[in-house]
Order: C-alpha cells, then sequence, then structure tokens
C-alpha cells in the first residue's frame, strides 16, 4: 500500500499522506478540543498491511484473484467480502453490474495511486440497509443517457440506515441529465431514507460525512437527502450548474434529523439555481 488517508482535526481538516509504511500495527492517539475548551482525547490501533486490499480493473481481460497482479472485473466478485477494502485501477466501473447491495460488498473503495475512476450510475439504486463504515473517495459518478429512466426516485445510493458512512473528494456529475420524475420528491444522488424512525434508535444514519465533493450539473435533483440521521458533518462540498425548476435542493436534512454541522459548502460560479 503506497498511501494511507485519513483526516485529521487540528484548526481544520487535513490529510496525512504516509507513503512507503512499514507493516505492522501502530498507536494512534487523538486531542480535540472545542470552541468551549472541552477537551477529548481518543486513541485507536492502525494496521498496515496488505491481506485486508483487493484490486479491482474494469479492463481486465478475465476475472483474477483481487491481487495487484490478478485484479477482478467483475463486481459480483466482492460478494460477501464485507472485511475488504477496493483499490480500482483506472477506467470506468458500470453499477448496473451490481448484483447485491452494499451490506455484502467491502465497505472501502477508492482509486489506486490516485488513477482516474468512474462509476456509472445503475438503472436502479445502489443500496444499503443496516450497516455502515463505508467510505467511497476520490470516484468520479457520471449518469449515462442509458441510466435517465424512472427507477424508483432516480437515486444513485439510497442508503436506508448506513451508520459512519464517509464521501469525501469524489466528484458527482449528472452531465445534465432530466430527472424522468420530473417534480418528484425524493429524487437525490445520496439519500438516507429510514423515514421517521424516532431519536432514540440508533438504527439511523448516525456519524455520516459529506466533505470536499463537488456536484455538477445535476438537475431537478437533491444532492444529499436525509431521513433520520444525527451527528452528520456536511462541510466544503461545492455545486457548479445545478439547476431546478422543479424539486431540488443543495444539501437537505429533511426529516427527524439532529445535531448536524454545515460549513464552507457554496456555489460556483452564476448557473446554479438549486437551494444551497
Amino acid at each position: 500500500i503506497r498511501e494511507i488517508l485519513f483526516m485529521i482535526y487540528m484548526n481544520d481538516y487535513g490529510i496525512i499522506n504516509w507513503p512507503n509504511s512499514v507493516a505492522g500495527t501502530y498507536a494512534v492517539s487523538g486531542r480535540v478540543t472545542d470552541q468551549n475548551g472541552v477537551v477529548l482525547t481518543f486513541s485507536y490501533q492502525l494496521v498496515v498491511g496488505t491481506a485486508d486490499w483487493i484490486f479491482f480493473d474494469s479492463t481486465a481481460v478475465t476475472n483474477g484473484t483481487g491481487t495487484l497482479a490478478s485484479p477482478y472485473n467483475t463486481l459480483a466478485s466482492f460478494s460477501g467480502l464485507t472485511t475488504k477494502k477496493v483499490l480500482y485501477r483506472a477506467g470506468t466501473v458500470d453499477l448496473e453490474q451490481k448484483t447485491i447491495g452494499l451490506d455484502a460488498w467491502p465497505k472501502v473503495h477508492m482509486p489506486y495511486n490516485n488513477e482516474a475512476v468512474i462509476m456509472n450510475k445503475a438503472l436502479s439504486s445502489v443500496g444499503c440497509e443496516n450497516t455502515g463504515d463505508i467510505w467511497f473517495s476520490g470516484i468520479t459518478f457520471h449518469a449515462p443517457s442509458a441510466t435517465n429512466i424512472v427507477t424508483e426516485y432516480n437515486q444513485l445510493f439510497a442508503l436506508g440506515s448506513a451508520t459512519r458512512t464517509v464521501f469525501f473528494e469524489n466528484i458527482f456529475d449528472y452531465q445534465n441529465r432530466s430527472n424522468p420524475n420530473g417534480s418528484g420528491s425524493n429524487s437525490a444522488e445520496i439519500m438516507w431514507k429510514q423515514a421517521s424512525v424516532p431519536q432514540s434508535n440508533v438504527n439511523q444514519g448516525w456519524y455520516c460525512v459529506l466533505m470536499r465533493n463537488a456536484f455538477k450539473n445535476i438537475v431537478d435533483r437533491d444532492t444529499f437527502l436525509g431521513y433520520s440521521m444525527r451527528y452528520a458533518v456536511v462541510e466544503r462540498n461545492s455545486m457548479e450548474n445545478c439547476t431546478s425548476t422543479n424539486f431540488g435542493h443543495g444539501f437537505y436534512p429533511k426529516d427527524s434529523v439532529d445535531y448536524f454541522t454545515f460549513r464552507g459548502n457554496y456555489s460556483i460560479g452564476t448557473t446554479n439555481t438549486q437551494k444551497l
């Protein structure tokens, strides 16, 4: 593994690059002080190694064993590998090939060595009902014309009560595809859809982060839509040429939500008509 990325909080968020690390288990500790002077310290173990990583290459001629030299080339190969993390080689991944939801998939998805990876939207949403610890970063999501049909609410991700889910530094570009649902509500790129769960119920989207994502060329859809969520951070996301004549919000905590932080989200240019 050439690089391990994770977020830290000091005066602001940042990225630590750790190239050419040595395999092993490392003790990591952190300290956070809030604006009221309250201090929280925490510690955990960071395991560095190759055993938990698998590789995917959509251009590979044959479906391999998931190693760098012999990568998988079908999404069906992910079934049951819930403890693994995926590194994608450059190319286009067709999410229509999915046969299972994120509950039975690996939980971490990111490019290998910063290669250019595009994921094309499926005809139906990529779903996840009750699990969590999901991470997507460094990926560009597109909406080909073939997927622009009335299917569910035309969502890219429908995450149920997925906890500890992070979208970090992705690009969501719907390429100006019109919304086939017209004025229908709940059309969204990313939706937590566990509607109206009581606050006391932990079966919700708790501890989720949307950070440094770019939302581009989206028509009559919400970028993010949340039901029954707690303790979420929506920060430094951008909107560019996102238009709405019917339904279309930027970042929309809709129902039964609490303890949200919104900071530094912004609109680029003068062509946005969605609510930020």
